[in-house]
């Protein structure tokens, strides 16, 4: 196992031989969840496909993260450590830096692989269609999604398998889920890397949702039926997130603001690939889809607010699109926060929302 510390400013790109190079590079940020991180990387390296390096980048962990990892005898891992705090965005790009395998898969350290022929079966696919024009951009697989807080657990459904899917189809039929979807979690998707060397320095971030858009620009996809892992949702994760914690909101403004600007760069592309309509019509979802996420269910009023300003004064912004926020920001908002609130209009929110969607509702 190798061991550096090093700044994003002071990063190249690595290149070497062929024949030294791995087949796949694992990227791995973690921050503070050792434990978690342990049982990301048994199911990492219980991999069949022996043939890769797993890079672990450590955002200054304070847990004994680092003598955790030194202590694990697997010379295919290397641990790196940022100098700073940078968040998972900045830890994926400075590992992204120095991976040299010609596919790259992206795992968060809190989730894990249950099906450990999963790298071998996507390079497979990926062989199997290599002299086909274009090339396949990414592969993609199904996970089981668990709330750790609530015991709640669902199987994400990709819709399409075993057959290539155009990757402009793709960007402009998965920003709303209708017809197609996004993988649940980054590690259930694996990339060609020299799509990725496209794509991502344009937008210079390695956020999961743009992962996939950027790289479609460049390639088609692939879905596979199989469920390789578990994705875990708890209060530490940056889905539910530390929603009260200052810290944690002020780097959720600076990764907001990166999400606006992959949108726009998607947005310019569409606009040149497939026309005014088509890129408005994904660009008004996909902000809506961005204010859902990060303000909605927000319970701080100054929150909602904040994330509205910086969205108006960072995106390109019709009278139109803002009405639309702000109503589904501060009205449709306050309701589902006044309803989360009482346990009996809760569960009836959830299941007015699953029946709408047309899936059968969990039982808690």
């Amino acid at each position: 196992m190798t061991s550096d510390k090093y700044n994003v400013l002071s990063c190249p790109v690595l290149s070497c031989p062929v024949l030294s190079c791995p087949v796949l590079s694992v990227i791995v940020p973690t921050y503070n969840r050792k434990d978690m991180l342990l049982e990301a990387l048994e199911g990492i390296r219980r991999q069949t496909l022996k043939d890769i390096e797993i890079i672990i980048v450590d955002d200054c962990s304070t847990d004994g993260t680092e003598d955790t990892v030194k202590n694990i005898p697997d010379e295919r891992i290397k641990y790196f450590r940022n100098e700073k705090n940078s968040g998972q965005d900045e830890s994926r790009m400075n590992a992204f830096r120095q991976a040299r395998g010609k596919y790259i898969v992206f795992h968060d350290d809190d989730d894990f692989y249950t099906d450990y022929e999963f790298f071998a079966k996507a390079v497979n696919i990926f062989r199997e269609h290599e002299n086909e024009n274009p090339q396949l951009a990414f592969v993609g697989a199904n996970a089981i999604l668990t709330n750790v807080n609530t015991g709640y657990s669902c199987t994400s459904s990709l819709g399409i398998y075993n057959e290539r899917i155009n990757g402009l189809d793709y960007i402009l039929g998965s920003v709303d889920g209708q017809k197609y979807r996004k993988p649940f979690s980054v590690f259930t998707a694996i990339f060609m890397a020299d799509i990725l060397k496209k794509s991502v320095p344009a937008i210079n971030s390695a956020e999961d949702t743009f992962l996939h858009f950027n790289a479609s620009f460049y390639g088609d996809v692939y879905f596979m039926p199989d469920i390789v892992g578990i994705y875990r949702m708890h209060n530490n994760s940056v889905t539910l997130g530390m929603k009260n914690d200052k810290a944690y909101e002020i780097r959720s403004y600076n990764s907001l603001i990166r999400t606006i600007k992959s949108t726009l760069y998607v947005r310019k592309q569409l606009y040149e690939i497939a026309g005014e309509k088509d890129a408005e019509c994904w660009y008004t979802k996909r902000m809506i889809q961005t204010m859902n996420f990060n303000a909605i269910a927000h319970p701080k009023f100054i929150h909602k607010a904040k994330v509205l300003y910086i969205m108006t004064k960072e995106a390109v912004m019709t009278p139109g699109l803002f009405v639309k926020l702000a109503k589904r920001v501060f009205i449709n908002g306050s309701i589902i926060g006044f309803l989360r609130k009482i346990t009996p209009l809760r569960k009836l929110w959830r299941f007015i929302k699953y029946r709408c969607r047309g899936k059968p509702y969990p039982e808690d």
